[in-house]
């Protein structure tokens, strides 16, 4: 992750954890992809046979496996490319099959989420509402 003071023209400076979502500018993320079963593989970029990264943003919605025990092995192509082969537990792999497998209604809800925040828009729980009506 990186964090920056927000001043003008600020370096970004890599830091290890946070505690706060509002501290990191924004966060880099390793790809990887399906490889066999439930192992995945950093090797993301097939044609070119290396690793990605992404720069995600400070507020995109991310899933985390990291609490998951994740066995991973590392590994060398055999041009000498660097690469993990990672192999989820049963219960994260099947959070992965699930959110892949309803990634369109995902994607329609963190949406809907995305147009709400931007409107400001208050969302009160429906218990809450219904007490504070009655009152």
């Amino acid at each position: 992750m990186y964090t920056t003071s927000g001043a003008r023209n600020a370096p970004h400076q890599w830091i290890p954890s946070i505690t706060s979502v509002g501290i990191p500018s924004y966060v880099n993320v390793q790809v990887f992809r399906a490889f066999s079963g439930d192992t995945l593989s950093s090797l993301s970029c097939t044609p070119l046979g290396c690793s990605s990264f992404l720069r995600v943003p400070r507020d995109r919605v991310l899933f985390s496996l990291a609490s998951c025990v994740i066995s991973r092995s590392e590994n060398t192509t055999p041009a000498g490319q660097p690469y993990v082969l990672a192999t989820l537990p049963p219960f994260a792999a099947n959070i992965l099959g699930l959110l892949q497998s309803k990634s369109l209604q995902v994607f329609s809800s963190i949406k809907e989420l995305n147009i709400l925040v931007k409107e400001k828009v208050t969302i009160i729980d429906p218990e809450a509402r219904e007490k504070s009506e009655s009152e």
